[in-house]
């Protein structure tokens, strides 16, 4: 009795092992193209940060090159709404996450949610490396999969207890047509 036990609890955990592995690579697979995954999605924010830094003076140039293609449609639009109405929509370079920098750093702190069309990133912004007056803010990076790769659909920080999210400002600009209370 007590081996035919065995054995129906044997057979049991055996298929629930071979359940879960099932579930576990339809949850992982969600495409071969060996770009979903946190190492890839690593390596792409060190490389777009990496270029960026090292082109600092094209705040433009660089979002059109690494913000996914709805941000720089909303961007550009609240810079023509701008243009026309002699307003200054950017004061502060958002790769920073400020005006003034020496040495810039960026650190991936977490990479989650991925998933076949987004994934969202947490990254550290050391904006004066290493000396008395460093400065790091975080920044939460929701990412889009189109053109092959992963972009930058927004920068969200947190800053004096109040959530700034580029997106949804630039989108409250465009709607009221350049006209923010």
């Amino acid at each position: 009795m007590k081996l035919h036990i065995f054995v129906i609890t044997s057979v049991l955990v055996l298929a629930a092992c071979g359940n879960n592995t099932n579930q576990a690579t339809a949850k992982t697979s969600v495409t071969t193209d060996g770009k979903h995954s946190v190492e890839y999605i690593t390596q792409r924010l060190n490389a777009i940060y990496n270029d960026v830094y090292s082109n600092a003076f094209m705040l433009i140039e660089n979002d059109h090159k690494y913000m996914s293609s709805e941000y720089n449609r909303l961007q550009d639009k609240a810079m023509e709404i701008a243009q026309r109405n002699g307003d200054l929509v950017v004061d502060a370079d958002h790769w920073i996450q400020g005006q003034e920098w020496t040495e810039p750093k960026m650190t991936v702190q977490s990479v989650n949610d991925i998933t076949e069309n987004t994934a969202n990133a947490v990254v550290k912004i050391t904006k004066f490396g290493g000396t008395p007056d460093e400065s790091e803010d975080l920044i939460t990076l929701p990412l889009v999969f189109e053109r092959g790769d992963w972009y930058i659909d927004n920068m969200i920080q947190q800053w004096e207890g109040e959530t700034l999210d580029e997106k949804a400002w630039y989108q409250r600009y465009v709607d009221n047509d350049g006209i923010l209370e």
